[in-house]
């Protein structure tokens, strides 16, 4: 960005001091001394510039971290970042600059020194139409005898005549351009990442049955949760409590019927292959609280206190995504838990997945079939036979951090359970990333303006340049009768083939 920057607006400057090098060069300097003096030149502006940008960078890092906060202790794990500069990384930056503004202003430099003195004392410094004697004021037609637009043709001579000079601004343009799509592409992604989107409850926290993990037959941590939740639901700002266990394992279809149908068509995506009888088909199970349940029969469009299970017809995988595979036969068939005598009647079809679920959509599995079943129905079975493993807590309250603190004591105070991740404030969390994002986001459409800054100051000074070394040619052309409007006309047409 420098490199365009500095050597366009020094080929701006040096252009419109042409006539000053070629009395220089008549007057005996020489190519070195004349790119010598831009380069002095530059390094003056590196004196007063770098400093003042040192000086800003601090200063805007000084205004810009307090914002970002929230977003900084989220990424460091709760450390403050404050400003703290380093002579180190001045001097590193100061450095950088300071070897990229004179290459920046050598190009420009040495094109202007190498004018012919002639050329320059008459402030021409292009290869276009020079000379012609004045003219009798008649207007230049504006085609020719071709029937071509004189404007656009002379327009084509130009450009072509100063495409060596517009090749830094097309590359310019191109990798500004270039830049723009990329940080486009990214804000478009974080445009749709919503962090709100995850579990809806303010609170959450893994839970087990503490010691038990590891031993065949033990008793899990599903029979002591219905209690918790009593607890925890009669607490004041608690407004609603529930929980989740998660388990994927092997599914049976007892009617042979639909076993049948279902494997052939559309009870298993791509990948999800039966076992090596082929009789049952690996599968995700969710167990949750009761009062969940009933909430799930209603969405379902189940009978109140139905007991069996509710399969997910909706599939969440990015390759089919919105299909609905089960239809009305798979209803009041049986399924099973391969290998045990825990089996549930399928109740009801969840055609999409509810917004107040604990689950997002993300967080459901995309292995079908997708099973949601009471706790309740298989809290007396044995841990190994159910598979169960991830369980969690979740709630919704007023005060996210004091319920926070109420999960965590009752937990505390059940040396039934532990936690394997802790008490986890699920709305604190959601700001916090959402100022992530937020901060990504802005730091992305700062990058797009950098980006669009530096084509169009790349394009200005390309095309300030390009007219203040063409006044000899805009003064023959006016004087042989070519109009004010298409003068502008002409500039315009140059910079669009650009």
């Amino acid at each position: 960005m420098t490199v365009t920057l500095v050597s366009g607006t020094f080929r701006v400057s040096l252009a419109e001091r042409v006539r000053q090098f070629g009395l220089l060069s008549s007057a005996g300097a020489s190519c070195r001394q004349l790119v010598r003096a831009v380069l002095v030149e530059a390094a003056l502006l590196c004196a007063v510039g770098i400093p003042a940008g040192l000086a800003l960078g601090v200063a805007l890092d000084a205004v810009a971290l307090p914002l970002v906060a929230d977003s900084t202790a989220w990424v460091t794990g709760g450390v403050p970042v404050a400003l703290d500069v380093h002579p180190e990384a001045l001097l590193g930056a100061a450095a950088v600059s300071a070897a990229t503004v004179p290459l920046s202003a050598l190009a420009p430099a040495l094109r202007a020194s190498r004018l012919p003195a002639v050329e320059a004392m008459r402030g021409d410094g292009s290869t276009g139409a020079r000379g012609g004697r004045p003219g009798t004021g008649a207007p230049l037609p504006r085609r020719t005898a071709g029937g071509r637009d004189v404007t656009a043709l002379l327009a084509s001579r130009f450009h072509r005549a100063g495409r060596g000079r517009d090749r830094a601004t097309v590359a310019a343009l191109a990798v500004s351009v270039a830049l723009l799509v990329g940080g486009g592409v990214l804000g478009a992604y974080f445009g749709r990442v919503s962090v709100l989107e995850g579990t809806p409850a303010d609170v959450s926290a893994g839970v087990s049955a503490e010691g038990t993990a590891n031993v065949p037959g033990a008793e899990g941590e599903l029979p002591h949760l219905p209690a918790l939740l009593e607890r925890l639901r009669a607490l004041p700002g608690i407004r609603s409590a529930g929980f989740v266990s998660k388990t994927q394992t092997l599914l049976d279809l007892d009617d042979s019927s639909v076993a049948t149908w279902a494997k052939e068509s559309l009870w298993r995506p791509e990948g999800n292959l039966p076992d090596a009888a082929g009789d049952d088909v690996f599968g995700t199970v969710y167990y949750v609280d009761d009062v969940t349940w009933e909430l799930l029969l209603g969405e379902a469009g189940a009978e109140k206190d139905a007991q069996g299970c509710v399969v997910v017809n909706e599939v969440l995988d990015s390759g089919h995504e919105g299909q609905q595979p089960f239809g009305d036969a798979l209803l009041g068939t049986r399924l099973s838990l391969s290998g045990t005598e825990v089996s549930w009647e399928v109740v009801g079809l969840l055609d999409e997945v509810p917004g107040w679920f604990w689950l997002s959509r993300g967080e459901l599995e995309s292995v079908l079939p997708t099973v949601l079943a009471p706790a309740s129905s298989v809290a007396g079975a044995d841990r190994e036979d159910i598979g169960y493993g991830m369980t969690t807590l979740y709630a919704t309250a007023d005060d996210s951090s004091a319920a926070a603190a109420d999960v965590d004591r009752l937990l505390e105070e059940n040396p039934a359970l532990a936690t394997w991740d802790g008490v986890v404030d699920e709305r604190a969390e959601a700001h916090r990333s959402e100022a992530l994002y937020g901060a990504i986001r802005a730091l992305l459409s700062t990058f797009g303006v950098a980006a669009a800054a530096v084509g169009v100051a790349s394009a200005f000074n390309s095309s300030a340049a390009s007219v203040l070394l063409r006044a000899h040619d805009f003064a023959v052309l006016r004087s042989v009768g070519m109009g004010e409007r298409d003068l502008r006309r002409m500039p315009a047409l140059e910079c669009a083939r650009t």
